[in-house]
């Protein structure tokens, strides 16, 4: 015997290790004893390796009503704590994996200072042990029917034995197939198999009271739940598809059948799940789903309208652009750009007729598919009318009104050709600012994309070839006196020696993407210029190249490395609307005048005047647009407009700058109204500045 009881009495001890029947002392629900008929019963080598075991060490997984053998033990001890003595039935697993059916008697037998098991094992191979016992507890009047006990005994003992053997059976078949968890009547997890744990990423320890909601994945709608219970719960088996998240946040899904088990009452006591993992499979599906489906909008998207157009099922394709998308999306949170983007697509829905299938194509691109049975003009009518209320229409984002425009491309020709032509005919309602055009092979569409597709590949040979220069034209004072440079950019055509004016491929540049590598080479040879001639200049920034990181960095790195903030003036073009929610046009302004840099706004007199530019950003000079005067001596309301602009800035300490001065007849006109500094061919042509050497600043 090997004891840690020390103090055990020599009698007891005598009994102890004599005892022919196997005995345990259990502290902690540890074994910390036994005698040889244990040691024998459980075919150990040695009493070492009975010590320090938990008694699920010595038992299979489960017990034969289902439980967990290592949950079970617990509660055996809390029954023994509980009434003292108590006796139960239970299954060992031997060292040599033989199964022994024992009845179990656990008394407990603490002291004050120590908690003591006292376990006494009756084997049922023979059924002795348990008839003596039987017959004990008769003689002492304890049972009234010893015929109803014994039948007992016998159901109990001789039928579970062949029985619990195709049970281990099967529950080990499952076991490798399937992910198994069991539950009390309230939903505890009270058992789970090897692959739950496996695919959980959680441990028997982790899981075993818990509930399933450790599994549980969020995205999950509660009604799903709320019918499971509701069917299990009269009793029904509930078979369905569960989406479940890993410990890690990994998400896996099961096809999943729960059973309810009921006892001898009728009373449901517990409930046993099945389930197989269909993640690979739900994957694919999902795969072939996301290829077909924009993700945000739930909508068909580009492969989807493809597809369709495909089946020859359809008469009319419409393409409907909403160009301000792209700058919202740059411009403002990725949840407020998304919630444009339902309401737009809320709208669409409410106004979608019979036989019109609605697709999202791109971030600012929507598609209607019109099936055959319906007349084209019909659809095109239709169609006006959707941008006649679309335009119409104030959206919110962010709680600020927005106002969107919309224009549609229409084709036909329901052939292979039928979304590119759409896209043609969307071009040129774009580039000819109307808000509808149909696809016709007449109306120069093929002309105009041929003509972009070689602006294209000229500007990329450009910018290879270094073909990109600066030129420059004076700024003057009242008295004719220099005092800035304009930095402007120039494309010089490989074939010839002639420079191209950006007005006529910039939009091209945009078109191709290559605008922000562009205006950086522009940038950087300005700087270039600056750092060596020490002249005060001015470059023109575009609210792209604002925010553009790549240009914003590159701006601030130069102003760093070339230490020429104080000869620098950025002038922003005003012929595009400046976006001032963000914050960044501000926050750019900001950064360039710690460098002393100036800040002017460019062209202003064009179609996006905003007074409120002037209040709310730190502006040093103000550059009116050419078409307020180039007639202004002619042309008295123009004056007048000038004359209120030139005072307004004056009073907001700002500088005014004219431009298209071409005659000295305007020149005189300006300087009546104190404009501060011009600039025009009647002082200064534009000239390369990139031929021009240091030395030509001192003269």
């Amino acid at each position: 015997m090997v004891s840690s009881f020390t103090s055990m009495p020599n009698i007891w001890k005598s009994i102890f290790e004599k005892s022919k029947q196997p005995i345990l002392l259990l502290s902690k629900q540890k074994i910390v004893a036994c005698n040889q008929a244990a040691i024998e019963f459980f075919e150990l080598k040695s009493y070492q390796d009975c010590l320090d075991l938990h008694p699920s060490e010595l038992s299979p997984e489960y017990q034969p009503d289902g439980q967990d053998s290592f949950i079970k033990v617990e509660s055996m001890f809390e029954q023994s704590k509980k009434l003292g003595t108590y006796q139960f039935y239970w299954v060992h697993l031997t060292a040599n994996k033989k199964l022994a059916r024992v009845l179990t008697t656990l008394t407990d037998i603490s002291t004050e200072t120590q908690e003591v098991f006292f376990a006494q094992i009756a084997s049922l191979k023979n059924h002795k042990a348990l008839m003596l016992n039987l017959a004990y507890k008769i003689n002492t009047g304890k049972y009234s029917d010893p015929c109803k006990e014994v039948k007992e005994v016998a159901v109990n003992t001789v039928q579970p034995e062949i029985d619990y053997d195709l049970l281990h059976q099967h529950k080990k078949a499952i076991d490798v197939s399937a992910i198994v968890s069991k539950t009390d009547s309230v939903g505890r997890i009270t058992y789970v198999n090897d692959l739950f744990c496996e695919i959980s990423g959680y441990s028997r320890t982790e899981l075993l009271g818990n509930t399933h909601k450790i599994v549980k994945h969020l995205s999950t709608p509660h009604s799903v739940y709320a019918n499971l219970w509701k069917t299990i719960k009269q009793g029904d088996v509930w078979h369905g598809v569960l989406k479940n998240r890993t410990k890690d946040g990994k998400d896996y899904h099961v096809s999943s059948t729960i059973t309810p088990i009921f006892n001898d009452n009728g009373q449901i006591t517990e409930f046993i799940s099945i389930r197989h993992d269909i993640t690979k499979l739900y994957e694919q599906e999902n795969v072939l789903l996301l290829k077909n489906t924009d993700f945000e909008t739930k909508l068909g998207n580009k492969n989807k309208l493809l597809d369709d157009l495909n089946t020859r099922q359809y008469s009319t394709l419409a393409i409907a652009e909403i160009d301000e998308l792209n700058d919202i999306q740059r411009i403002y949170s990725h949840q407020y750009y998304v919630e444009l983007v339902f309401n737009i697509v809320n709208f669409f829905r409410n106004q979608l007729i019979e036989g019109v299938t609605i697709y999202r194509d791109s971030d600012n691109q929507f598609s209607f598919l019109l099936e055959q049975s319906m007349s084209t003009n019909k659809f095109e009518y239709w169609c006006m009318c959707i941008i006649k209320l679309f335009n119409h229409r104030v959206f919110l984002i962010n709680n600020v009104p927005v106002s969107l425009s919309l224009k549609i491309g229409l084709s036909s020709t329901i052939d292979d050709t039928c979304y590119n032509n759409a896209s043609l005919a969307l071009s040129y309602a774009k580039k000819h600012n109307l808000p509808i055009s149909t696809y016709q092979e007449n109306n120069n569409l093929h002309n105009e994309i041929i003509e972009s597709m070689a602006w294209t590949q000229k500007l990329s040979q450009a910018i290879k070839a270094k073909n990109f220069f600066i030129f420059g034209q004076e700024l003057v004072n009242a008295k004719g006196q220099h005092y800035s440079t304009e930095v402007l950019m120039r494309l010089r055509e490989k074939t010839c020696s002639e420079y191209i004016s950006p007005f006529l491929f910039l939009d091209y540049a945009r078109k191709a993407r290559v605008y922000d590598l562009i205006s950086q080479i522009v940038i950087k040879k300005a700087f270039d210029y600056c750092a060596a001639n020490k002249k005060r200049i001015s470059i023109n920034l575009e609210q792209a190249d604002i925010l553009n990181d790549q240009t914003c960095h590159l701006i601030l790195s130069l102003l760093e490395k070339t230490n020429c903030g104080e000869f620098i003036t950025f002038e922003l073009v005003e012929s595009q609307s400046l976006d001032l929610e963000s914050g960044r046009v501000l926050t750019f302004i900001e950064e360039v005048k710690r460098y002393k840099c100036l800040i002017a706004i460019d062209d202003f007199g064009s179609g996006y005047s905003n007074f409120n530019y002037l209040t709310i950003l730190p502006i040093d000079i103000l550059k009116i647009d050419g078409s307020l005067i180039k007639d202004i001596v002619q042309n008295e309301k123009h004056f007048s407009i000038v004359k209120a602009i030139v005072t307004f800035s004056h009073e907001l300490n700002i500088k005014v700058v004219a431009e298209y001065v071409a005659s000295k007849d305007i020149f005189d006109k300006l300087k009546t109204i104190n404009v501060d500094y011009f600039q025009g061919y009647y002082f200064d042509v534009p000239t390369c500045l990139e031929s021009q050497k240091k030395d030509q600043s001192k003269q």
